[in-house]
């Protein structure tokens, strides 16, 4: 991925402010480079694309170091942040299969860079895949396995299990596959 939309980096700016008083903000925003800097000095406005690496450059400097960074991957803040607030309307009309049917279009309008696929979708069971390059590891095993998960909870499933299975080693670096069970 190599953009996200401005929704995401002010979910990342809160997350990453949360608990430090203003000077130790302004300090930490003096650790970054000067484009990181800049761009997490101010909120972003929600639908305006941003560079990823700054956002990884934060998390990866914060003061609190991996305190922060497990915040910013409770994937399910992001989904809650997404489904209940910007896309609530969507919760409606929602069933937890077309949550998944609809989910390679809503990474699209967040993210640029990589792509989402369902591979397989029945009653309670599906199979998504995300081909490209993310933030790190931890994006994507545990950030976007807890979104799903949300985001299937929030559509009315029940006993949602995400089972994450990693890039292969033969080379194939880039793609990721969610196995996705719900009552």
């Amino acid at each position: 991925m190599t953009h996200v939309r401005g929704l995401i980096q002010n979910i990342v700016r809160a997350a990453l402010s949360d608990g430090l008083q203003a000077a130790e903000w302004e300090g930490y925003l003096q650790s970054l480079s000067s484009g990181a800097q800049a761009q997490m000095a101010q909120n972003a406005t929600e639908f305006e694309w941003v560079p990823m690496a700054g956002l990884v450059e934060a998390a990866a400097k914060h003061p609190h170091g991996r305190a922060a960074v497990n915040q910013l991957l409770r994937g399910s803040l992001y989904a809650d942040l997404m489904m209940t607030d910007k896309h609530r309307w969507m919760l409606k009309v929602m069933t937890p299969s077309l949550m998944v049917e609809e989910t390679p279009r809503m990474f699209a309008f967040y993210h640029r860079g990589g792509r989402m696929e369902v591979e397989r979708l029945e009653p309670g069971l599906a199979s998504v895949a995300f081909k490209g390059r993310g933030p790190s590891s931890a994006w994507f095993s545990v950030l976007l396995s807890a979104w799903f998960k949300r985001c299937l909870e929030l559509s009315g499933a029940e006993a949602v299990e995400v089972a994450y299975d990693p890039p292969e080693a033969t080379g194939i670096q880039d793609l990721h596959r969610y196995r996705l069970r719900w009552h």
